[in-house]
């Protein structure tokens, strides 16, 4: 399967592969290296990611995951941003469209995976989409800002006691 990956989510996880293998330094050099022969910034960062092995480790990643999807037949996997949305995979005409927030390749496919999953228990399954969290303390939730005469209920009795 034959998975394309638009340019800015792809520099943004490239950055970030560069940034957990240590090589973010390296990467900037590289493309400021290539910007100063007049590459324009955009085709300097590309090559330089894929110069240090970012990219094809990245494309490897996903299309290994992809490989379970070749079932349904579909030669394309595209990937894109989700600007703040839940990870979802949707079964789109002729391809797989994965939207996600820009991460390592490690993390995009084990996202990935987690989406293919769901096709492959379901094959009618058009869009699969992992529930993202908001994170954050139990506060209220937790007991945390009942009124003090208010009665604490089952489930804050223990800490009570």
């Amino acid at each position: 399967m034959k998975v394309e990956v638009a340019t800015p989510f792809l520099l943004d996880s490239l950055r970030l592969e560069a940034d957990s293998r240590g090589d973010a330094r390296r990467l900037v050099e590289l493309t400021a290296l290539r910007e100063e022969d007049g590459m324009d910034g955009v085709e300097a960062e590309l090559e330089a990611a894929e110069t240090l092995g970012l990219t094809s480790r990245l494309i490897e990643r996903l299309s290994g995951v992809a490989l379970a999807l070749e079932a349904f037949e579909l030669p394309l996997l595209t990937v894109d941003g989700s600007h703040g949305g839940m990870p979802t995979l949707r079964r789109d005409g002729d391809r797989f469209h994965f939207t996600t927030e820009p991460a390592t390749a490690d993390l995009l496919g084990d996202t990935l995976a987690r989406l293919v999953e769901r096709f492959a228990f379901d094959p009618e399954t058009t869009v699969a989409q992992l529930v993202v969290g908001l994170g954050g303390t139990g506060g209220c939730a937790a007991g945390d800002c009942l009124p003090e005469d208010a009665p604490a209920g089952p489930l804050f009795e223990a800490r009570e006691r």
